[in-house]
């Protein structure tokens, strides 16, 4: 008995000495020398034979076939990596631990973000800043390290993400090779939208009498100069569901983050997302056949767009970092939403170059799935042209949109002709304004 109680403790002391030495690995994996996309994945299989208590984490998985092949149980990762995000008890890696910063650690200027979902007008907002010179504006960070796991059929660790984020919004990205790898391989015209900034900075002309453009390789260091050079910082992403995810970045001085959250109406949102799935995938699939990963998206839209506006608007770390703009009023009056979004940020008021740039991108249409030139004024809802009435009813009873749509001003389809008639609007002037004390600590 004796023996056997000794040796029970010896594995139970066996097993918290494995676990604490995955956990200090994963802490301090962060500030290693390199972190390329092989180092991610290791860190990925370390942790999963670790005994990390399971949380919340997000990936981009694929419906459910029935009859399909694979083992039961079997993660299949989507091969398209704009596809949102579902929500997985999985264990998830710690983020590393903080550092202790000052102020003069990391630019003094604003640090933004877009928090958006797929199609719903995150993009062109981010034109806003990326159209700006005097800003680093940043499109979408986390496809590179999004890629890289599911090259190896990880999943997409918000963890992660956030870690990311905070050391650009720090300027310092020592150690994140494959997200360089990433940058030096963009051909030039996807490295302008992606990242403006390192554009005009690496690129030039092949030669005089060219009009192709070249790129040399990123290196750290050039985006650290870049980067502490702008002094401010915007990014727009799609990849964070939880609003709650970007606190530590709110509540960190150096950082103290502003957020604005771009939200559209689901039966809009998901006509587009559609569209755009066809484009990618070349099928013609239609929203009335409203498959289970067109519902699956819908729950987790409404769901989160419901969550992140109450903690927005009523967690006091948060209130004032918190902007929630409708795609919808960016469509009506594009230049006053400019103006909200600079007053907001504290950048003051809109470059006159930037203003150019959203009259000619507003009052013409460039085809395109991703175009950011469009009629701003007709585009928001010709959703309701492309869609039937019953399929209406069906988005507008899926989860929670019903409430979703009535939080965020949108009014419902009272039939086909209602539907249809487009001198009758279907948006509310204003949101609702709805007090809460739920998040009050």
């Amino acid at each position: 008995m004796v023996r056997e109680i000794a040796k029970n403790f010896r594995v139970f002391v066996l097993g918290m000495f494995v676990f604490l030495s995955t956990a200090c690995f994963v802490l301090l994996a962060r500030n290693a020398a390199s972190m390329d996309g092989s180092a991610v994945m290791n860190q990925q299989q370390e942790h999963r034979a670790s005994h990390v208590m399971p949380t919340t984490v997000y990936m981009a998985v694929s419906p459910p076939e029935v009859g399909g092949g694979g083992e039961e149980g079997e993660i299949k990762v989507t091969e398209n990596p704009h596809t949102g995000f579902q929500k997985s008890e999985q264990p998830r890696l710690c983020t590393s631990i903080p550092k202790p910063r000052t102020t003069e650690d990391t630019p003094s200027g604003v640090k933004i973000i877009i928090l958006a979902a797929m199609r719903t007008g995150s993009s062109f907002v981010g034109e806003m800043f990326g159209q700006n010179s005097d800003i680093f504006y940043l499109f979408e960070p986390g496809l590179p390290l999004h890629n890289t796991l599911h090259q190896r059929g990880a999943v997409f660790l918000q963890p992660l993400f956030i870690d990311l984020l905070d050391s650009i919004y720090q300027c310092n990205l020592t150690g994140y090779e494959y997200y360089f790898k990433w940058l030096s391989g963009q051909v030039p015209e996807a490295l302008l939208k992606k990242a403006p900034s390192v554009y005009k900075e690496l690129c030039s002309k092949k030669s005089s009498n060219s009009s192709e453009f070249e790129c040399g390789k990123m290196t750290p260091q050039h985006f650290m100069r870049i980067c502490m050079n702008l002094n401010k910082v915007a990014i727009k992403s799609i990849r964070i569901s939880d609003i709650g995810s970007l606190l530590p970045l709110i509540k960190d001085k150096t950082v103290n983050l502003k957020v604005i959250h771009l939200v559209r109406d689901p039966r809009g949102m998901i006509a587009s997302r559609v569209l755009a799935m066809n484009d990618i995938k070349k099928t013609a699939d239609k929203v009335e056949t409203f498959t289970d990963d067109t519902r699956a998206s819908l729950i987790d839209y409404c769901w989160n767009n419901l969550h992140n506006t109450d903690v927005g608007k009523n967690l006091p770390k948060f209130q004032d970092n918190y902007l929630l703009l409708r795609y919808e009023d960016v469509s009506l009056d594009p230049h006053e939403a400019a103006r909200r979004i600079y007053n907001f940020t504290g950048l003051g008021a809109v470059p006159g170059n930037v203003s150019r740039w959203i009259q000619e991108h507003t009052s013409a249409h460039v085809a395109g799935t991703y175009s950011t030139s469009r009629v701003s004024s007709q585009v928001y809802q010709s959703w309701r042209g492309r869609l039937s009435f019953p399929t209406v009813k069906t988005i507008e009873e899926v989860g929670t949109c019903s409430q979703m749509m009535q939080r965020f001003g949108y009014l419902p389809a009272k039939d086909q002709e209602h539907l249809t008639n487009l001198n009758i609007s279907l948006l509310s002037d204003k949101v609702p304004d709805v007090n809460r004390e739920m998040y009050v600590i």
